[in-house]
């Protein structure tokens, strides 16, 4: 299965985690609320301190949040949205 990194953990983010885990895939989650964290934990999930580090060896990295997703993979996550093999930032 794939490892994958979580980053925001909210009304959506913690079923679709929920359900990944489930489907057994390794993931590794980031949120600014420790509550939603724990109970991600204790499905078995990864806790990461920062969004980067959840996003180090990730195959995908799903997030609602643009500033996580720049803290994850900084510019190069940045680059490869602007590039011509994907979608453009506007």
């Amino acid at each position: 299965m794939s490892k994958v990194a979580f980053l925001g953990l909210g009304a959506m983010g913690s079923p679709v985690a929920r359900h990944l885990i489930e489907f057994g895939h390794s993931v590794a989650v980031w949120n600014r609320s420790p509550a939603a964290v724990k109970a991600a934990m204790a499905r078995g999930a990864k806790v990461a301190p920062t969004p980067r580090a959840a996003a180090e060896g990730a195959e995908f990295v799903f997030t609602k949040s643009l500033k996580a997703a720049i803290e994850a993979r900084g510019a190069p996550l940045c680059s490869a949205l602007r590039s011509s093999e994907g979608p453009r930032l506007q």
